[in-house]
């Protein structure tokens, strides 16, 4: 059965799952880092999976509260600082993608030393989508485009050239999974996303264990993709 080559992630419902739990949101956030994404990464080691990518933080999360967002930031260093190491025992190279420019020179620099130190591992790219949105992505790769000022004419390949997916040539998504029902992209991966085959899950994030993931993945199977065929 086919295994999708480029799984992509857009976790959400923790802050709902905080709430059902009597809890500050920023628990529903720590739940998924110490307890549920470990634990399906190792399953999509398992499964065969070559590229795993996850909406950690996006360019829309800085309009909420200073509280979330710090706690969040947080999260974001203890996923570093817990798991980087056992990532790299586990031949997983660690790619962020996403605005840099905006982002604390500390933070930036625990990014790109990870992304350094696991270059090289083969098993399977993790991806971190963070301080990502999908159509920043788009604005960025044309003014990179024009600040260049080489290319007379685009077409689809030389601006793909210019995402931020292109720096480990990432294949485009097969398969996207948003969680706790809601139906829709928000802007993740506008451009890859073309043609991926899309799945929705009732349940909230926190509650995700791998065999959800075993789930979204026989569901994956059973689709016939023909690319506009």
């Amino acid at each position: 059965m086919t295994i999708p080559n480029h799984l992509v992630l857009i976790p959400d419902g923790n802050r709902r799952w905080a709430r059902a739990h009597n809890l500050p949101a920023v628990m529903g956030h720590r739940q998924v880092v110490e307890k549920v994404f470990p634990k399906l990464v190792k399953k999509a080691i398992t499964m065969g999976i070559s590229y795993f990518t996850i909406w950690g933080f996006s360019t829309e999360n800085w309009q909420r509260s200073q509280e979330e967002i710090d706690g969040l930031l947080q999260l974001f260093d203890l996923f570093f600082d817990q798991y980087g190491q056992r990532l790299d025992e586990q031949d997983v190279r660690i790619v962020c993608i996403g605005r840099r420019d905006n982002l604390e020179a500390s933070l930036l620099k625990k990014i790109t030393t990870w992304e350094e130190k696991t270059k090289n591992n083969k098993k399977m790219q993790l991806t971190i989508a963070f301080n990502y949105g999908g159509r920043d992505e788009i604005v960025r790769a044309i003014n990179k485009i024009l600040s260049e000022n080489k290319l007379k004419q685009i077409d689809e390949a030389n601006f793909a050239q210019y995402l931020d997916t292109a720096v480990t040539a990432m294949p485009d998504p097969d398969l996207i999974i948003r969680t706790s029902g809601e139906q829709r992209l928000s802007g993740l991966m506008s451009w890859q996303a073309a043609y991926s085959e899309l799945y929705f899950s009732q349940k909230t994030m926190p509650e995700w264990t791998e065999k959800d993931l075993e789930i979204a993945i026989d569901d994956f199977q059973q689709r016939e993709r023909r690319y506009g065929k």
